[in-house]
């Protein structure tokens, strides 16, 4: 199973499903982009006018991009599945993910997010319990729609 979803600011997902390559196929159709997630991220930014350099970048990288256009994209690679979190969550993304908890832990969960400007990768442990890393991640969501809301309120705070 290969997948994209793009988790919009709006709690949507747009979702695109990967066709196997044919086991009899030729090499140029191996070749053929329309089996990478790479080419369904491209056809999501160029439909929705998203201005971003894509020229000789991964599936990952594009998704980085993604991500720090505010957008929660997410591959997934049979059991494996990679989630980029914008470093600012709304609260209709951070819903959807709490919706979603009983599909995710299907999943060996990896995801990405931003730190002072320095990409996070985190990935399941070997030795862990087997949603130990699902549990990390919904306590980073909650951690940056947390610190969201205290800045907001900080902002409109007089001085004393």
């Amino acid at each position: 199973m290969r997948e994209v979803f793009i988790i919009t600011e709006e709690g949507k997902h747009i979702y695109y499903r990967i066709p196997n390559i044919p086991e009899d196929a030729s090499k140029e159709e191996t070749n053929n982009p329309k089996y990478s997630h790479a080419f369904y991220l491209e056809d999501y930014m160029e439909k929705n006018n998203i201005d971003v350099d894509a020229k000789n970048k991964t599936s990952y990288g594009l998704a980085e991009e993604l991500m720090k256009k505010g957008l929660s994209p997410i591959i997934v690679e049979n059991r494996e599945m990679f989630i980029f979190v914008p470093p600012q969550i709304t609260k209709l993304q951070y819903t959807w993910y709490k919706g979603m908890y009983p599909a995710l832990k299907r999943f060996n969960i990896h995801y990405a997010y931003l730190e002072n400007n320095e990409m996070m990768n985190i990935d399941p442990e070997l030795d862990e319990p087997k949603n130990q890393n699902l549990k990390r991640f919904y306590k980073n969501i909650e951690k940056n729609l947390k610190s969201q809301k205290e800045s907001e309120n900080n902002e409109y705070r007089p001085n004393i």
